[in-house]
C-alpha cells in the first residue's frame, strides 16, 4: 500500500467511524422518544385528583411495558441490523483499498448471533426503561409526592439511553473487527486517528501492520481480547486485513 493510498484509507475510516456513531446516535433517539412520547401519553392522561390519580396509576403500573413496547417500537429495536449491515458495506470499502480486491462474503453464523445479542440487548434496556418509569410512578404513590410527567419520563431515559449509545457504538467497532478477522488474510493494519486522545496500547500500533497471529496474544489492560475490542471500550481504531506485511 503506498503512502497515498493509505492517507485515502485513514480519511474513509475516520468518514465511516463519524457515520456510524451518527447512525447509532439517531437510532437511539428515535427509541428514546417513541418510548418517552407514548409514556408521556398515558401520563398526561391521568386525572388531577389525587384520590382518582392513584388509583389510575395503580392499574398503569401492571401494563406499564406492553403501553411502550408496541410494534413501532419492537420494529425500530429490529432496524439495528441495518447499522450493522453499514459497517459490513464500510470494511468492504476499506478492503478493497487496502487489498485491491474486493471482499469476499464471508459473514460466519457467529456474526449473525452477535447482532442478534446486540438487538436483544436493546430489548432489555428498553424494558429497563418502562420499568425505571414503573418504579417512579410506584413510589409516587407510596410517599404521595407528585412527580412531574417529564422528570418521570425524561429522568431515567438519559442514564439507560447514554449508557445504550456507549455499548452499540462499541459493539458495530467489534463487529467490524470480526469481520476483518474472518477474511483469511496472515496480516492486519491497525487503522485509525493518532492523536492525544490514544490510550498508550494504541499509539504503539496506529497505522502499522501486524501478523494475525500476533494480535491474538495482545494484552490490552482491560480484560477483553483485543483482536476484538482492540485498546479497549470505545476504542476509535479498526482492523482492516491484508495480504501483505509491508
Amino acid at each position: 500500500m503506498t503512502e497515498d493510498e493509505l492517507e485515502e484509507l485513514l480519511l474513509l475510516v475516520e468518514a465511516g467511524n463519524r457515520r456510524i456513531d451518527r447512525e447509532v446516535t439517531g437510532y437511539i433517539n428515535t427509541l428514546r422518544l417513541l418510548m418517552q412520547r407514548k409514556i408521556l401519553e398515558e401520563l398526561s392522561a391521568l386525572p388531577t385528583d389525587r384520590n382518582i390519580r392513584q388509583s389510575r396509576v395503580i392499574r398503569l403500573l401492571g401494563g406499564l411495558e406492553s403501553i411502550v413496547l408496541t410494534d413501532d417500537v419492537q420494529e425500530h429495536i429490529q432496524s439495528l441490523e441495518d447499522i450493522f449491515d453499514l459497517q459490513y458495506r464500510l470494511m468492504e470499502q476499506w478492503y478493497e483499498i487496502a487489498n485491491g480486491e474486493e471482499m469476499a462474503d464471508r459473514r460466519l453464523p457467529n456474526m449473525g448471533v452477535f447482532v442478534n445479542s446486540r438487538e436483544q440487548n436493546v430489548s432489555i434496556m428498553a424494558r429497563a426503561y418502562a420499568n425505571e418509569v414503573r418504579q417512579g410512578l410506584a413510589d409516587s404513590v407510596i410517599t404521595g409526592e407528585r412527580i412531574s410527567d417529564f422528570d418521570l419520563a425524561d429522568v431515567p431515559a438519559t442514564r439507560i439511553f447514554n449508557t445504550l449509545s456507549t455499548d452499540l457504538k462499541t459493539s458495530t467497532a467489534t463487529y467490524s473487527r470480526m469481520v476483518a478477522m474472518n477474511q483469511g488474510k496472515k496480516f492486519v493494519l491497525y487503522a485509525g486517528p493518532r492523536d492525544q486522545r490514544n490510550r498508550p496500547f494504541c499509539a504503539e500500533r496506529v497505522n502499522r501492520i501486524f501478523p494475525i497471529d500476533v494480535v491474538y496474544t495482545w494484552d490490552n489492560g482491560q480484560g477483553i481480547p483485543a483482536n476484538l475490542y482492540c485498546g479497549g471500550y470505545g476504542c476509535r481504531h479498526v482492523l482492516i486485513p491484508t495480504s501483505t506485511g509491508q
